[in-house]
């Protein structure tokens, strides 16, 4: 995708407010940059766009929240089933390291 250019987005990447071909360029190439530094599923647009509601927010006063932690992987059994759904299901179950479901009497011996 072709990022949006932005005022939010040019005044954080350190730009002027220039809508020129030549501002344009580097641009998306500071946020294509910073894209591959974030990872994952982070693209250029994805990054003007965050720069780009984070603008938005402070000039109407929303409070953002702080950047996200990575979850945590989800832990599945055998049955290829959450271990989370087990314990739910099965109520009072308690997760180990390993996501493995044990009773609190289990647990409490070992």
């Amino acid at each position: 995708l072709i990022p949006f250019m932005s005022d939010e987005a040019l005044e954080g990447a350190g730009l002027e407010r220039k809508y020129t071909l030549g501002c344009y360029i580097e641009l998306a190439k500071l946020l294509a940059t910073k894209a591959k530094e974030l990872g994952g599923e982070w693209t250029a647009e994805l990054v003007g766009r965050a720069m780009w509601t984070e603008g938005l927010s402070q000039i109407h006063g929303v409070s953002t929240p702080s950047p996200a932690k990575v979850p945590e992987p989800a832990v599945v059994d055998a049955g290829g089933e959450p271990s989370s759904a087990k314990r739910k299901r099965g109520g009072g179950g308690e997760s180990d390291d390993a996501g493995s479901v044990r009773t609190k009497k289990k647990a409490a011996r070992g």
